[in-house]
């Protein structure tokens, strides 16, 4: 292993664990799924901030700038595009081997508007 592979892999070791990585990690995946759900679906930034009556500069600094949101914003959002959300907890030791590892590849859902009442 090269040294500079070797630092890469004793900082992913050291943050493993860091609360502050592992949410910045799961925001950022969060913004990645509603930014692919928009690209998917052709739904742009004006039309996800109508869908959420809300200004476009507001959209766009939620998803430029994810660690400054609640997790109310993050649910909005995504129920926006269609998505679902949903914690999961388990035990520490059965968490993946990194923080930083890639995710899995996921299909998003299209959106479908819901009946009005």
């Amino acid at each position: 292993m090269t040294d500079e592979a070797q630092w890469f892999a004793d900082i992913e070791k050291e943050s493993a664990n860091d609360p502050e990585i592992i949410v910045y990690g799961m925001l950022l995946e969060m913004t990645e799924d509603i930014c692919e759900a928009m690209e998917h679906q052709g739904i742009t930034r004006s039309e996800l901030a109508n869908r959420l009556g809300v200004s476009r500069q507001y959209v766009t600094n939620f998803l430029n700038t994810p660690t400054n949101t609640t997790l109310k914003s993050i649910v909005q959002f995504a129920q926006a595009v269609g998505l679902e959300v949903s914690l999961q907890r388990r035990p520490a030791s059965q968490r993946a081997s990194s923080a930083m590892s890639p995710r899995p590849t996921k299909s998003v859902p299209s959106y479908s508007p819901r009946a009005s009442s």
